[in-house]
């Protein structure tokens, strides 16, 4: 499948000003995880593209760094669990304490508790730990977490795959 000569360049424009909003509204990052699969169907697909000029990185507006001052304090802390659920004021108290990122603190499992429990009991049933530890309050659970900020490269491509099959499904494009 080619187009012609205006239909590509009627392509990259369009490619440049989705780029270009994107350039306003998001970080680089952001803008080329974005674009990124976009491209990926066309050069699936056999779509001829021109390459994208590169970005020019003086003229990308960046975030400014988090500073201390940024951070919540203790009374903005505690307003925020004075109106939270019982569960989201455990969370807020276990991302501050520990200094997990949201990723984190969601995917945490019962089986990681009771892993990091274990230096204080054997059990390895929840309500018996519960039961076993009662109120002490000497607990100090240490959890072996691996920081999540990126997504598996693999599962990616993964997707990516899975997204280009439902297209060519759903358009009737058999290679």
């Amino acid at each position: 499948m080619q187009a012609s000569n205006g239909k590509k360049r009627k392509l990259k424009r369009r490619l440049l000003t989705f780029r270009q909003h994107l350039l306003e509204n998001y970080a680089l990052n952001t803008v080329n995880t974005l674009l990124r699969p976009i491209l990926t169907i066309y050069k699936y697909f056999e779509i001829e593209l021109f390459p994208l000029p590169p970005v020019n990185k003086k003229n990308v507006t960046t975030s400014e760094p988090i500073r201390f001052s940024d951070l919540p304090d203790k009374e903005l802390l505690r307003k925020a669990l004075s109106v939270a659920s019982p569960l989201m004021s455990a969370i807020i108290c276990f991302m501050v304490s520990s200094g997990c990122a949201k990723r984190e603190v969601l995917n945490l499992t019962i089986g990681e508790y009771i892993k990091a429990l274990s230096d204080y009991t054997d059990k390895k049933d929840i309500y018996e730990i519960i039961e076993d530890l009662g109120d002490a309050e000497n607990v100090v659970p240490t959890f072996n977490i691996r920081r999540q900020k990126r997504k598996d490269r693999k599962r990616g491509r993964i997707v990516v795959c899975r997204l280009l099959q439902q297209l060519q499904n759903r358009i009737g494009f058999r290679t």
